[in-house]
């Protein structure tokens, strides 16, 4: 999780980041950016903690709305989620509140989630666990995600549900993350949850073949990265299709 404390956010009206300012008991804040960094969703929360209204927001860019985006956490991060395909978050601080951003990759570009964590965050760092803004992107985010420890699936996503034709999250638990690879690229998952879980892979991905339990194959890149859950260090990993690979670049 990046550190997102910069002066940007001692801003009621800040880049990207509708977290600075009144309201912090209003419900999240939500809005997306398609892949131009044009808003083309705004919630009613974002326009409580901001306001500005949805009418004024949508289908203007990133930095039409925010002229001091450019160079901010918030911009890296929104560029990073584009890029990559990969959710990211960061926490900052505005005036003793703490505020967990997570952005998570959507059909449209991305999708953001800002919220208060101020009674979280005061007791340790953010966790992988339930509630907060990295439960509502993971459970809702367009690509498969699965929490493991020592090789096991402690949570799976809808997406992963989907993608591995499971019927509830309740059959994937406590499965084997690398029964949901074909037998040949094992070997290379294993090797990535290992250097992952003593801190070497860092953002380290793999293109490898997943396997549902209907006997599907299919094309999947496989990244994955420590975080700190209930119970211990485990590790978030991804598996992306092709449908959700960035578009090659035409340079």
């Amino acid at each position: 999780m990046q550190d997102g404390s910069d002066a940007h956010f001692g801003k009621a009206r800040v880049a990207g980041d509708p977290v600075g300012g009144p309201g912090r008991n209003v419900p999240h804040v939500r809005f997306v950016l398609d892949r131009q960094l044009r808003y083309v969703c705004w919630n009613k929360a974002a326009e409580e903690l901001t306001g500005i209204s949805a009418a004024e927001a949508l289908g203007r860019c990133l930095y039409e709305l925010f002229p001091e985006a450019p160079g901010t956490a918030a911009e890296s991060l929104y560029l990073d989620v584009l890029r990559t395909r990969r959710p990211g978050s960061l926490l900052a601080e505005h005036e003793g509140t703490s505020y967990e951003v997570t952005a998570c990759p959507a059909d449209e570009g991305l999708t953001v989630v800002a919220r208060d964590v101020t009674p979280r965050s005061r007791g340790g760092p953010a966790r992988a666990g339930r509630g907060g803004g990295f439960d509502v992107l993971f459970d809702n985010a367009p690509v498969a995600a699965a929490l493991v420890r020592r090789g096991s699936i402690l949570r799976a996503n809808a997406a992963f549900l989907r993608t591995f034709a499971y019927a509830a999250d309740s059959e994937a638990a406590r499965t084997s993350l690398l029964g949901h690879l074909s037998p040949e690229c094992r070997r290379a998952a294993a090797e990535l949850l290992r250097t992952t879980e003593l801190g070497e892979a860092g953002h380290a991905e793999r293109e490898l073949i997943g396997r549902g339990r209907d006997g599907s194959r299919f094309p999947v890149r496989v990244s994955a990265e420590a975080v700190d859950a209930a119970g211990g260090q485990a590790v978030l990993v991804f598996f992306v299709r092709p449908e959700h690979w960035p578009a090659p670049s035409s340079e």
